[in-house]
C-alpha cells in the first residue's frame, strides 16, 4: 500500500466514523425506519462510503438482513473503498445488530464501533509516514539504478 492510497483509507474512515456518529443519533432520536436512515446516509456521506451506505440501505430493503446487505454492498464498493480486513470485521459485527435489537443496544454497538474504527486510523496513522519514506527511497534507488544501466 502507497501512502496515498493510506491517505485514502484514512479519509474514508473519517467519514465513515461520523457516518456511524449520524447513524446512531438519528436511529435514537428521529426513530425512522432502518432503510430510511441508511438510506438518507447514504445521501449526505460523501464519495465511495456514501455509495456504501446508500448500497447497504437499498440492499436491506432487498435482502432484509443488513449482514447480507452489507455483504451485497462490499461487493460493489469495497474495491474502491479498498479497507482493511479489520475494518470490514467491525461494519460486520455492526450489521448483525442493527435493526435486530433494542434501540439502546444499538446505539453501543454503534459506539464500539466508533472506538475501533478510531482506534484502527491511529495504527494507519502511523503507517504513512514509514510509507512515504519507504516509497521515496524506492524512487532514489530506481533512478539510480536507471543512472546506472543508460551509462
Amino acid at each position: 500500500m502507497t501512502a496515498n492510497s493510506l491517505e485514502k483509507i484514512l479519509r474514508d474512515l473519517a467519514v465513515l466514523r461520523s457516518g456511524l456518529e449520524s447513524l446512531a443519533a438519528q436511529i435514537e432520536f428521529k426513530r425512522l425506519p432502518l432503510i430510511d436512515i441508511m438510506d438518507g446516509l447514504g445521501c449526505e456521506l460523501a464519495g465511495d462510503v456514501g455509495k456504501l451506505f446508500s448500497l447497504w440501505s437499498k440492499n436491506i430493503a432487498q435482502y432484509y438482513l443488513p449482514p447480507l446487505a452489507l455483504s451485497k454492498a462490499r461487493e460493489v464498493v469495497g474495491p474502491a473503498l479498498n479497507f482493511p480486513v479489520s475494518c470490514w470485521a467491525v461494519l460486520e459485527d455492526l450489521a448483525r445488530s442493527l435493526g435486530n435489537s433494542p434501540t439502546a443496544d444499538q446505539i453501543n454497538v454503534i459506539t464500539l464501533a466508533q472506538i475501533r474504527l478510531a482506534g484502527l486510523e491511529e495504527v494507519l496513522a502511523k503507517e504513512v509516514p514509514k510509507k512515504a519514506k519507504l516509497w521515496r527511497y524506492i524512487g532514489v534507488l530506481g533512478g539510480i539504478a536507471l543512472a546506472i544501466v543508460c551509462l
